[in-house]
């Protein structure tokens, strides 16, 4: 018997090595049983390779600002696992965690679970609105029982190639699995479901237009600072205006919305972002030289195994003075038994301004003796240690 939060974190993990079903089927069994609470609620659903989160978060606040009850269901998580599970960008509370995972009847994956104690606490909960991630692809993910009222696909690139396909136009084929014949749908790639153009970027804030064949919003302010922000808040409106979200609305919820670990600054002098592959990592790239032109970043880096990590170090060479290779420390769900080796990733590309210092800790006191800005990227695994460390 589970008898508190931890001992159910324990279960979760224990279920890491279980494979998912390779499609809906098992998940379909549990869901059955409890009545098919996915089918309670209207469902967003989001895939793509990179900004599902942060599109996910933006769109729940959004239309919880225009007065619906919003279910959001993302991963990974930064500091705490009921942070995947929310209603109005509240997480899950501890016992209701505790007694969804301690009701289910049938051992499932780690992610088919946390799936399905979402469904089951969104429909017990009766909201309006579900905003659903993918955990990986589409074809074959446990979310792709849903019955979407929205597809939405994101940034299209080169992740999870053993699963998801060799090539862009493979991975893009899987994803689409989520488009239903019953559902609209916004897809980045088609550039004419709508535009954006910046106007600013700053540290803390950008400001933007939006256009679609329908509307057009001018000065949008954003306080979710870089480039990549604003096309993933690109989709968030044309998504929302399907929905008859009103233009105010949009406005004044983007103009105050926060979502940790992307591009956040901490401690005046940190920049933290969980870009962790190298589509990001060259979005991040990008937005820091807008944001910090000329300047030179300290920069802590951490991954997982399988991950593209000397692609996205020559990435952050360009704006870095120096990279130090460290490693996530915590049991976290997948980081402890996925994480990359310090002294592996460095023996693969030693060069004159990269080190190695596993020790994350020590790795962030050797960046501090610098006066450059320091970088923290690789992994929402190493934010999430970041801040609860720093914060």
């Amino acid at each position: 018997m589970l008898k508190n939060i931890q001992e159910v974190k324990n279960y979760l993990y224990s279920l890491i090595p279980i494979e998912g079903g390779r499609g809906i089927f098992r998940i379909s069994q549990v869901l059955k049983k409890l009545n098919n609470p996915q089918d309670s609620f209207k469902s967003i659903h989001i895939t793509g390779t990179s900004g599902k989160s942060s599109t996910a978060y933006l769109i729940s606040a959004i239309l919880k600002q225009a007065g619906y009850k919003v279910g959001l269901f993302i991963s990974p998580h930064l500091q705490d696992i009921r942070e995947r599970i929310q209603i109005n960008n509240q997480p899950i509370s501890q016992k209701d965690f505790a007694d969804l995972i301690k009701s289910q009847k049938i051992r499932l994956s780690y992610f088919e679970t946390l799936a399905a104690i979402a469904f089951a606490y969104f429909a017990k909960n009766k909201i309006d609105f579900g905003v659903i991630e993918v955990a990986c692809g589409a074809r074959t993910d446990p979310t792709n029982i849903l019955k979407s009222e929205i597809a939405i696909i994101t940034n299209i690139g080169l992740d999870h190639q053993n699963l998801l396909g060799k090539t862009k136009k493979e991975i893009l084929e899987n994803k689409m699995a989520i488009i239903k014949s019953s559902c609209d749908y916004v897809i980045l790639p088609k550039k004419h479901d709508f535009q954006t153009k910046n106007h600013l970027i700053k540290s803390n804030y950008s400001r933007f237009d939006f256009y679609n064949s329908e509307k057009i919003i001018k000065d949008i302010k954003l306080t979710m600072p870089g480039i990549f922000q604003v096309e993933n808040a690109g989709i968030a409106i044309a998504a929302c205006l399907k929905l008859g979200v009103t233009k105010n609305i949009i406005k004044n919820t983007l103009a105050k919305v926060f979502f940790p670990g992307r591009l956040e600054i901490i401690k005046n002098n940190i920049i933290l972002d969980g870009a962790h592959n190298p589509d990001k990592i060259k979005a991040l790239v990008n937005s820091l030289k807008i944001i910090y032109p000329d300047q030179k970043f300290v920069t802590i880096f951490a991954v997982k195994k399988g991950k593209a990590a000397k692609k996205m170090l020559k990435l952050l060479a360009k704006i870095s003075s120096k990279i130090i290779i460290t490693e996530f420390s915590e049991q976290t769900d997948l980081a402890d038994k996925f994480k990359l080796k310090a002294h592996d990733l460095f023996n693969q590309v030693k060069a004159k301004n990269i080190i190695c210092q596993p020790n994350f800790k020590k790795a962030l006191e050797n960046a501090q003796k610098q006066e450059n800005l320091i970088l923290i990227t690789g992994s929402l695994y190493l934010a999430g240690e970041t801040k609860k460390y720093l914060c």
